[in-house]
């Protein structure tokens, strides 16, 4: 009887004081633009730093990737990237975004000469893209 509680009592140990998964939330980044983009995101914490790589839409088709991602408000910034030449590309004037992810979030970013609109999306939904332009 001992040696079996010596036996599961260090897994037991280990099963819980791992990290709590549900400190982490899902961040889905949906490009509809042709171009793959870079997202930056620097936290209010130390530790809040990443770097995400898109690729673009083939076709119409948008391509949709998911993140885990640390709770805290981020500043963003889009890069989109030029195909021929990865280091080159632009910002298309898009001002930094402040986005808070403390719930699971679904980021649409569209092509820079798109005009987004503000429509009655759910609140877990965000636009980036040129904003202000076109009909509101």
């Amino acid at each position: 009887m001992p040696k079996k509680i010596l036996l599961i009592l260090p897994l037991l140990l280990v099963l819980f004081s791992g990290a709590s998964y549900a400190d982490l939330y899902r961040l889905t980044v949906i490009n509809k633009s042709k171009m793959p983009v870079e997202l930056t995101m620097t936290g209010q914490d130390e530790d809040g730093f990443y770097v995400l790589r898109v690729p673009g839409a083939s076709r119409g088709i948008p391509t949709e990737q998911i993140f885990t991602i640390a709770p805290d408000t981020y500043t963003t910034s889009l890069f989109y990237v030029e195909i021929y030449d990865p280091v080159y590309g632009y910002t298309c004037d898009s001002k930094s975004q402040e986005l808070q992810i403390y719930r699971n979030v679904r980021l649409v970013i569209y092509d820079c000469n798109h005009s987004v609109r503000r429509g009655s999306e759910p609140s877990s939904q965000i636009k980036y893209g040129a904003m202000g332009r076109g009909r509101r």
